[in-house]
């Protein structure tokens, strides 16, 4: 979703948050906001993306992780350091560990919860292609889950509508299939 005012919705209120029934204005926020999940490295907070920086929030107050809302480039950094050009989605595989698609950098990108240092992860940044292997080139990366029935393994979905995943063990990426450019489609395959 994206709005400038994070709305979280009956559905996802009832099967992530267990906070009520009806439409909750959680926080507002300066840019779009495309991503939010729990924050499963504090407890508690809500994980989210604002323009090219990663936040977390209490409701009461919020902390910026990596990134900056407001200036985009391609940056490996420390918190404010680094910068991110446009993010659509991420995945915390773990409690410290989470994975970005760096959307308009067209690479996935790694951030380490404990000390804020991002890196990258898969793909080459700043450089957009459809080439598969250990030095993948990727085409607008915009959707990343878990691969449900292959664990160790991420789904990328692809601007395209091509669908790679990637073995977390040794960051190889293959070409998966082709669904179309919804992220509904990808969230069909992976979860049966």
């Amino acid at each position: 979703m994206s709005t400038n005012c994070v709305e979280i919705l009956i559905n996802q209120i009832n099967l992530r948050f267990n906070v009520g029934s009806e439409m909750t204005t959680f926080l507002k926020t300066e840019n779009d906001v495309f991503h939010l999940d729990r924050d499963l490295y504090i407890p508690g907070h809500i994980f989210f993306i604002e323009g090219g920086a990663m936040k977390t929030t209490d409701e009461s107050s919020t902390s910026l992780m990596a990134g900056s809302a407001t200036h985009y480039a391609y940056v490996e950094g420390v918190g404010s350091q680094a910068r991110f050009y446009i993010i659509l989605s991420f995945l915390q595989l773990s409690t410290n560990q989470v994975f970005i698609a760096e959307t308009f950098n067209h690479c996935l990108r790694s951030l380490n919860r404990a000390t804020n240092q991002t890196g990258q992860y898969a793909g080459t940044c700043r450089h957009r292609g459809n080439q598969d292997g250990l030095n993948a080139l990727l085409n607008v990366p915009r959707t990343l889950i878990n691969g449900v029935k292959n664990p160790g393994h991420v789904l990328i979905s692809e601007w395209d509508g091509i669908i790679k995943t990637m073995n977390t063990t040794n960051k190889n990426i293959s070409y998966f299939g082709t669904v179309g450019r919804t992220a509904y489609n990808i969230i069909q395959l992976a979860t049966g």
